[in-house]
C-alpha cells in the first residue's frame, strides 16, 4: 500500500512482473497469475527465430523496496524458447515504482540496456496483463483522447491504436480505463518529444475477460545503448474520467501553461 492512499500494488518477487492493482475507488483493476505477468517485454529477432522475445515473465528479477519505491532489476532478461542459442551479451532492465506527492498516483520508469550484440526494434512497457472488467463488459470503458472503446465487447484479439494529430483516438499520451462510478487514468510525461508511443490491447480465446494492455515503443535500441520511458502516472480515482484527469491536466498546464493573446489578434478576433 502507498503512504496516503489504499492504491496497491503485488510484484511477483521471482520474475517482477505486475501480479495486482487496486484501489479502493475501484476495488480489483488488474490480477494475474505470474505465468501470465507482465510488466517489460523486449523485440529481440533473430535468424534463426525472429519472433523471439526477451520478457520479465521469462526471467528471474532482483526487487529491492525501500520507503515508497521499489526498484525492479533484470540482469539479463529471459527468452521465450530456451533451445535458440543466443547472441553474446545481454539485455539489462530496470523498472522503478514510487508513491508520486500528490498523494494519489503511482508512478513508473524504465530503463533498457542494450549489453548485447544485436539491435533491439521494439520495447512494450508497461506491458499490463489481466486488466478486469471491474465494472462489467458493457461499462468499462477505454477512453482515448477522442475516442471511447469497449474493450470486453470488441472482437478478441490485437487492437492498435496508432499516435495521431488531433482528429485521431489516439492524440495524447492519456488514457482512462474504467466508467462513470470510477477508474484508472495514465500518462506519459514526455511533451512534445517525437517518441509517441503505439497503443496494444489483447483479448485471448482462452480468457477473454482479461486485457492486455501495453505501450509499444518503436525506437531501436542498438548494442551498446541505453533506452528510457520517461515517467508513466498512473492516478486511480472515484467518479468519471474527468476526475482522472485532472493530474494530468495539472501537468499539461505546467508544460504548456496558456499565455496571453497578442493585441493585434484579439482585437482582431
Amino acid at each position: 500500500p502507498t503512504r496516503r492512499s489504499s492504491r496497491s500494488i503485488s510484484i511477483d518477487r521471482e520474475t517482477g512482473s505486475l501480479l495486482q492493482l487496486s484501489s479502493s475507488s475501484t476495488g480489483v483493476i488488474l490480477k494475474t497469475p505470474p505465468e501470465t505477468a507482465g510488466l517489460v517485454d523486449l523485440a529481440y529477432p533473430l535468424e534463426s527465430f525472429t519472433p523471439m522475445r526477451l520478457a520479465s515473465r521469462f526471467s528471474r528479477a532482483e526487487v529491492a523496496q525501500e520507503k515508497n519505491q521499489v526498484v525492479i532489476t533484470w540482469r539479463a532478461l529471459g527468452p521465450s524458447r530456451s533451445n535458440v542459442t543466443l547472441p553474446d551479451g545481454k539485455i539489462f532492465a530496470q523498472v522503478t515504482i514510487w508513491a508520486a506527492d500528490d498523494g494519489r498516483s503511482v508512478i513508473m520508469t524504465c530503463r533498457v540496456e542494450n549489453k548485447s550484440t544485436v539491435p533491439v526494434p521494439q520495447v512494450l512497457f508497461p506491458d499490463l496483463w489481466g486488466l478486469k472488467p471491474f465494472a462489467g463488459t458493457e461499462e468499462t470503458h477505454l477512453r482515448l483522447a477522442r475516442g471511447v472503446e469497449q474493450p470486453f465487447k470488441q472482437d478478441r484479439g490485437w487492437k492498435v491504436y496508432s499516435p495521431a494529430g488531433y482528429y485521431g483516438e489516439n492524440a495524447l499520451r492519456w488514457l482512462d480505463f474504467g466508467s462513470l462510478e470510477g477508474g484508472l487514468s495514465v500518462f506519459q510525461k514526455k511533451w512534445g518529444s517525437a517518441d509517441f508511443p503505439e497503443l496494444v490491447t489483447h483479448r485471448s480465446e482462452q480468457d477473454p475477460l482479461s486485457l492486455r494492455l501495453a505501450w509499444e515503443h518503436k525506437q531501436t535500441v542498438e548494442p551498446g545503448h541505453t533506452w528510457e520511458s520517461g515517467e508513466f502516472w498512473f492516478t486511480p480515482h472515484p467518479g468519471g474520467w474527468a476526475k482522472g484527469i485532472e493530474v494530468y491536466r495539472r501537468y499539461v498546464a505546467q508544460v504548456n501553461p496558456p499565455r496571453p493573446l497578442p493585441t493585434r489578434v484579439r482585437d482582431g478576433l
